[in-house]
């Protein structure tokens, strides 16, 4: 089953898609959730589309979280740029909308709020690292990101509460390697 979730961040309307399956053979129960942040293209596209049924399919509420708040795909970079600036310019920012998504996901009545976990993908995976540095919530129990912008930025930092997996090629062309250091240590 898919649905829509509007939700927000302060002033900023988001639209949220959450994904599971439901299976009238069994009682109704509450399912791990993973959200899914998307690249800097947004929510709308293909891949995130592709995640939420596979992630749902086995079994988890799929949550996928509106970062720029146009609940669309932005592939015209006169809108992409500055919604990602946005976002990117202060980092607190950035973890204050996820943290957002994730809050929308934790209150979704098929979420089980201690089994929770984020994957992100490029532009994403940036965001699911800032949550995973950021997030007091210890339902937040695994962070992945994929070829995920990896740095260190200015964020209030604590104890990282959940497991963190950076997959990340060695060839890849958005971080140097002269930066990769940054987040070697880990994200805390």
């Amino acid at each position: 089953r898919r649905e829509l979730v509007l939700y927000s961040d302060g002033e900023a309307a988001l639209q949220g898609i959450a994904v599971w399956r439901e299976d009238s053979s069994q009682p109704p129960s509450k399912l791990p959730g993973v959200l899914v942040l998307g690249t800097a293209v947004g929510l709308e596209e293909d891949l995130i589309f592709w995640k939420l049924e596979a992630l749902a399919a086995q079994g988890y509420l799929a949550f996928g979280a509106d970062l720029f708040g146009s609940g669309r795909a932005l592939w015209d970079k006169t809108e992409n740029l500055p919604a990602r600036e946005a976002l990117t310019s202060d980092r607190r920012v950035l973890a204050r909308r996820t943290q957002a998504g994730l809050d929308a996901m934790r209150s979704h009545p098929n979420c089980d709020p201690a089994r929770m976990g984020v994957i992100g993908y490029c532009f994403g995976g940036m965001a699911a690292m800032d949550l995973a540095r950021t997030c007091r919530d210890e339902g937040l129990r695994v962070t992945i990101s994929f070829h995920g912008i990896l740095d260190r930025p200015a964020l209030p930092e604590g104890t990282v509460l959940g497991k963190v997996l950076a997959c990340h090629g060695d060839a890849d062309p958005f971080i140097s390697p002269e930066r990769l250091p940054a987040c070697k240590g880990g994200p805390s």
